[in-house]
């Protein structure tokens, strides 16, 4: 992968968009890892949010932007960061299956 060409003003623009597919949602793909290590943010997609009919099926947790301390004024950078750690914590203790039920629960 080539880095896209440099920008033509001072203020920046988007250059390129890539799409890096990875084989079984393999997040730890080589490839994967070297198109995260040379971009300046990535939109992780998520089949399993897709599958629960969630869209747009973007994973927050894996998805970032090297360029969001500088794009937001520090007060919604502050409530960013605040968001980004409340959604995981709640995907850490999410409870409940997609189908509502709750997980680990058995019927008798």
């Amino acid at each position: 992968m080539s880095a896209p060409a440099p920008a033509a003003t001072a203020t920046g623009s988007i250059t390129a968009i890539y799409t890096v597919l990875a084989e079984g949602d393999d997040a730890n793909d080589p490839i994967v890892d070297i198109a995260r290590a040379s971009l300046d943010g990535q939109v992780m997609l998520s089949r399993k949010l897709a599958d629960a009919a969630h869209y747009p099926a973007i994973e927050l947790t894996g998805s970032i932007s090297r360029l969001m301390q500088t794009l937001l004024s520090p007060e919604d950078l502050k409530g960013a960061n605040r968001f980004r750690r409340l959604w995981s914590l709640y995907q850490q203790n999410h409870r409940f299956d997609p189908g509502g039920r709750l997980r680990g629960w058995q019927q008798s």
